[in-house]
C-alpha cells in the first residue's frame, strides 16, 4: 500500500522545479536569518566597531550603525533578487500543471489522498498520504503568499499610491509566512529523511532520477 502511494513518478520539470525552489526557497530564509541575527542588534555594531578599531580607524556611533545598515541593504538586495528567481518559478508551476500528465497534477494527487484515506486497506498509511497532500496544498498557498507581497513591497517602495500602513501591513503578512516556511522546511526534510530510512526507502534518489518504482 505504502509504495504504491508514495513510490510516483516525477517528470523532469517538475524535478527541476523541485530542486531549483528548494535552493531559493533556503537561500532566500538564509538571508533573512543572517538580518535578523548576525547584521541586527547592538553586538554587530561592536563588531564592526571592535574590527575598525584594530585597523587604526576610529568611527562614531553613527558612522558604525549606517555601516551596518549599508550590510544590511547589501543583504535586502541579494533577498530581492532571489524573490524576483522564486516569482519566476512559481509562475513556471503554475504553467507546468497544464502540461503535466494527468497522473502528475496536483489535483489528481489530491483526489487520490483523499479516495486513499477512504478506500486503502491500510488506513493509517491512506490517511499518511492525504496528510502529506494537505500539507504541499497549505505549502502551495503558503508560497503564493509570499511572492504576491514580495513582488508588492518590490514594486511599491516608496511608490506614493501605497500608503505606509498598507506596507506595513504586506510586510508583517511576509514576514511571518517567511517563518512558517521554515517550519514547514525543516518538517518537510526531517519526514524526507524519516521515509528515506523507513518504508520509503529511495524517495529521495526518485524525486533526481523521476523513474516509479
Amino acid at each position: 500500500m505504502q509504495q504504491a502511494l508514495f513510490h510516483e513518478r516525477y517528470s523532469w520539470s517538475l524535478r527541476i522545479w523541485h530542486w531549483l525552489t528548494f535552493i531559493i526557497v533556503a537561500a532566500l530564509i538564509a538571508t533573512v536569518l543572517v538580518s535578523d541575527t548576525f547584521l541586527d542588534g547592538q553586538h554587530t555594531r561592536f563588531i564592526v566597531s571592535t574590527a575598525t578599531e584594530r585597523k587604526g580607524a576610529v568611527l562614531t556611533p553613527d558612522q558604525t550603525k549606517e555601516v551596518v545598515i549599508t550590510l544590511r541593504q547589501t543583504i535586502w538586495k541579494w533577498h530581492t533578487y532571489l524573490g524576483y528567481v522564486l516569482g519566476g518559478l512559481f509562475a513556471f508551476r503554475l504553467l507546468l500543471e497544464f502540461f503535466q500528465t494527468k497522473e502528475e497534477r496536483f489535483v489528481r494527487k489530491f483526489k487520490k489522498g483523499f479516495a486513499a484515506s477512504k478506500q486503502a486497506a491500510d488506513k493509517k498509511e491512506g490517511k499518511h498520504y492525504f496528510i502529506v497532500k494537505i500539507i504541499y496544498a497549505l505549502f502551495y498557498i503558503l508560497l503564493t503568499t509570499i511572492v504576491i507581497t514580495g513582488l508588492l513591497m518590490a514594486f511599491y517602495d516608496d511608490d506614493p499610491a501605497m500608503s505606509k500602513e498598507t506596507f506595513h501591513d504586506i510586510k508583517e503578512i511576509h514576514e511571518k509566512c517567511y517563518y512558517i516556511l521554515l517550519v514547514f522546511l525543516l518538517i518537510h526534510l526531517g519526514g524526507v529523511i524519516k521515509a528515506e530510512f523507513g518504508k520509503d526507502k529511495n524517495i529521495i534518489s526518485r524525486m533526481v532520477h523521476g523513474r516509479k518504482e
